[in-house]
């Protein structure tokens, strides 16, 4: 159940995601144990909604029970996705240097935490609003975020060359999340290949209808997955990188990858 409770006296307004997590049983019989979720936006409290009708039919739909290992990742899965959205940033910092004009860009937690690396800024500005007004703007969209709904660079409170600004996700931002945390991503049967996934999260051994051995690994990025092909002593030699249907297509057509792992 998703619904907006009213608020007053200066509450801010949250989205509440209701649903059966477990059930209990009493004398008066069986009752489901309902769990509510906080949210922020109704963006992100549509995707929690989302995300827990999957997993509930996820649940419904498998035959046979998880392994103790499946079980283990998901759950470190679920802290990996709490500490995400517990120390997401909140606020953008812009910091032009006076002397040089040169800009960094970093992205402030709630909690006051910076869990992201800075990001340098292209070019030479004069103000942190100035810095702000494009190159930071452009740059968070890259990391996945734009700024909150009526929001405007304003001066930090204590630092005269530092510009701030409220953010919040994208949908890229969200949906990678969704990647990052959720069930491992599908890799389609390929004719006369073996792939088996490793316990290792992102990982497949993969051996074609040469005979040859590969590995395909997944890394989840925003705005689209990067899944890569190894071959070589040890995996170390890169054959292809790029989509999906790319890493798949050297697997499908051996000789290609061949010819790549073959190359100095």
């Amino acid at each position: 159940m998703l619904s907006l409770p009213l608020s007053g006296g200066g509450m801010r307004r949250r989205w509440v995601v209701r649903y059966a997590e477990t059930t209990t049983t009493t004398k008066a019989g069986t009752f489901l144990v309902l769990r509510a979720d906080n949210i922020p936006t109704r963006e992100e409290a549509v995707m929690l909604a989302v995300r827990r009708i999957k997993v509930q039919q996820e649940a419904e739909k498998s035959a046979a029970p998880r392994s103790a290992a499946e079980q283990a990742e998901e759950r470190a899965c679920e802290r990996d996705r709490a500490a995400e959205e517990r120390t997401r940033p909140t606020s953008a910092h812009v910091y032009v240097s006076p002397s040089s004009g040169r800009a960094i860009l970093h992205l402030i937690g709630a909690d006051g935490g910076q869990n992201h690396e800075p990001i340098k800024l292209d070019g030479s500005h004069s103000s942190p609003q100035d810095a702000g007004a494009d190159a930071a703007i452009t740059a968070l969209g890259k990391a996945g975020f734009r700024c909150a709904p009526g929001a405007s660079w304003r001066q930090h409170a204590t630092q005269r060359d530092t510009a701030v600004l409220a953010i919040v996700p994208t949908r890229a931002y969200l949906a990678y999340n969704e990647r990052r945390f959720g069930p491992r991503p599908e890799v389609p049967a390929i004719e006369g290949a073996t792939i088996t996934a490793r316990t290792q999260r992102g990982w497949w051994d993969v051996t074609t209808a040469d005979g040859e051995r590969y590995a395909l690994t997944w890394s989840p990025q925003i705005g689209g997955d990067r899944w890569t092909v190894w071959g070589g002593p040890q995996y170390t030699k890169l054959v292809r990188s790029g989509s999906q249907n790319e890493a798949l297509f050297v697997l499908k057509h051996p000789a290609h990858a061949r010819v790549a792992c073959a190359r100095d």
